[in-house]
């Protein structure tokens, strides 16, 4: 599954997934985290959802890698003229 991260107590060591709508947030511990150390609230995560004696937690817990952004449009473009001189046009 894939979720964000909507609170993380790095101090206690866990934090909780969104899971949609109305239902109870999933719980992570940081034991479960496979490719780093805490989690931050709003990155995505993948992870296996199980159920225990209090509710829903997640196991196998992976950072999902930011996408890289596209580049920023209004500096890739050509000027229409050529710059001639110091600062001159």
């Amino acid at each position: 599954m894939q979720t964000t991260v909507k609170r993380w107590f790095t101090d206690k060591g866990y934090g909780f997934l969104h899971n949609g709508g109305d239902a109870p947030d999933i719980m992570v511990h940081a034991n479960e985290l496979k490719n780093c150390q805490y989690l931050r609230p709003g990155r995505t995560v993948e992870f296996e959802c199980h159920i225990n004696s209090k509710g829903l937690v997640a196991k196998n817990v992976r950072l999902v890698q930011d996408q890289p952004k596209a580049p920023n449009q209004r500096h890739s473009q050509q000027y229409p003229f050529q710059r001639s001189g110091y600062g001159r046009y």
